[in-house]
């Protein structure tokens, strides 16, 4: 047993189907988000690449027996009006799910060598039915999504056919390696008797699921108007802004009088602005402070001044609370606020420093696909792979579609190559340098591609959009609740019939 899960994870290193991941970035829940599987990859690799990283062998390897045999693999477990999907697709799930889980088995106490159906979650819960529950998520987001796909004329493109194939070629390679054919391989690497038929059935699905996805996605992005986000701005603008203050959580000393403990309250409280919370501080550290250490600072306004400089709270949101409800209800930049009661010999007391404000800061969302100098043994060498790389994008659709194909199949970033290669959010001072520079030209638009080298490698770059904080937080929050919306329409529009029995056959 241990011996073919120590192969499994050591096989995810080599194993590059998109099935392990590399679906697109969405604004929807893993329940009902076609890409799921994305995260999938990450932590399968992120399980493996816990011990020293091992390449491939070459020749004839030794085969293991198997965690678990299915039988009845072309049974359906769920199915819409149009679409299935079998106990063998959703046997490839639940051992990407294993997967997912194997490196934190030690932590949740679970026995690989035992029968996760003989395992306690809870009360009314094994560990089978844990797992089951995640990779049942598969089928019916991919049922569902694959339904809003055929309603809207689309089909798998000659571009997926092609991306099938070349994974099927991949996958044969990396069998010969060990020299195996591809069905053995996918045995050895998923533990169960899995198949490349079955792979390819899940490849199509989660293929067409993610393009339904995606039109929907456009069309409800097509409904949200600049006056739509502005105008929530102006409804309830605390719920998009921020505060910065100064926080002092100050423990009575041990031994101070009741009268003491009023005068420095009454301290507090009489604080109007900086000078006099400065003031009021510095009574509290004469009162509370070792002479020792208000020597090392030089003195108690000084030490009082080092307490402000380190209790600096920025970026403060909105949150139902006395403080941010005086906060926010008007512009309080430099005033006081001390919390009325002491909490387990502790007084609170808040200096705000700023007046409530949006997030205005630009960030990017970018793709990439990195060839790591490294890997190709010079700079120039990765360059020229990336180059091969950017040649292949051009000479097709062009689109960020088959640049997320081409990242996933191709980048050597193991932090994003499993989604399309897409970093969300990017900030300033985030990346190195000429990524950075490339990011936030002045001139950089959405769709604008090329190649930076840096010293990691050469990366084919991909823009996507570049946002201020305050609007994309509100645009993202109009989307998901357009989506729910949406999706709810859907599922009622094309109802899943789920046979959980037979699904329950799955021996694990």
């Amino acid at each position: 047993m241990k011996k073919i899960i120590s192969l499994i994870l050591t096989l995810c290193l080599v194993f590059s189907l998109a099935a392990c991941g590399g679906a697109k970035e969405t604004t929807s829940s893993p329940a009902e988000d076609p890409s799921a599987s994305a995260s999938s990859a990450e932590t399968s690799s992120a399980a493996a690449s816990t011990g020293d990283e091992t390449e491939a062998p070459t020749g004839p390897q030794e085969t293991y027996a198997l965690i678990a045999e299915q039988d009845n693999l072309d049974a359906i477990i769920a199915s819409s009006e149009n679409y299935s999907f079998t106990k063998g697709e959703l046997a490839y799930y639940f051992a990407m799910v294993f997967k997912d889980y194997y490196s934190y088995f030690s932590v949740y106490g679970i026995d690989a060598s035992v029968s996760l159906k003989e395992q306690k979650f809870s009360e009314t819960q094994t560990w089978f039915d844990v797992f089951m529950s995640q990779a049942m998520k598969y089928p019916v987001s991919y049922l569902t999504f694959c339904e809003a796909a055929r309603d809207r004329g689309l089909s798998l493109t000659q571009e997926d056919l092609d991306y099938i194939a070349a994974q099927k070629e991949q996958l044969e390679t990396d069998a010969a390696n060990y020299g195996w054919d591809a069905d053995t391989y996918l045995e050895q690497m998923f533990g169960t008797n899995i198949n490349w038929n079955i792979l390819e059935q899940a490849l199509q699905k989660m293929l067409l699921a993610d393009r339904g996805y995606a039109a929907l996605n456009s069309e409800l992005e097509a409904q949200v108007s600049e006056d739509d986000i502005t105008a929530r701005l102006k409804e309830d603008p605390k719920r998009y802004q921020y505060v910065d203050m100064i926080q002092i959580d100050f423990l009575y000393a041990e031994g101070m009088t009741d009268a003491e403990k009023a005068e420095l309250r009454a301290a507090f409280g009489a604080a109007k602005d900086e000078a006099s919370f400065k003031n009021a501080l510095t009574l509290y550290v004469n009162m509370a402070i070792e002479k020792e250490k208000i020597d090392e600072a030089g003195s108690a306004q000084a030490y009082a001044e080092k307490m402000m400089a380190e209790n600096k709270a920025l970026k403060q949101p909105y949150k139902e609370s006395a403080l941010m409800e005086w906060v926010f209800s008007e512009d309080r930049s430099g005033d006081v606020f001390v919390e009325p009661d002491e909490a387990d010999g502790k007084q609170f007391a808040y200096l705000i420093t700023s007046e409530p404000y949006v997030d205005e800061d630009t960030y990017v969302d970018v793709r990439h696909i990195l060839a790591l100098t490294k890997t190709y043994g010079s700079a120039e060498a990765a360059r020229a792979k990336a180059e091969e790389i950017y040649a292949k994008w051009q000479a097709g659709e062009k689109t960020e579609a088959a640049f997320a194909s081409l990242a996933t199949a191709n980048s050597e970033d193991g932090g994003s190559a499993s989604n399309g290669g897409l970093y969300k959010g990017v900030y300033r001072g985030q990346m190195v340098e000429p990524f950075e520079n490339w990011c936030f030209d002045e001139n950089r638009k959405p769709g604008d591609t090329g190649i930076v080298d840096t010293t990691y490698g050469s990366h084919v770059m991909y823009f996507v959009q570049s946002y201020q904080g305050w609007h994309q937080t509100i645009q993202n929050e109009i989307l998901n609740e357009l989506y729910t919306e949406a999706y709810q329409k859907l599922t009622e529009k094309h109802p899943l019939t789920i046979d959980n029995d037979t699904a329950n056959t799955i021996n694990w």
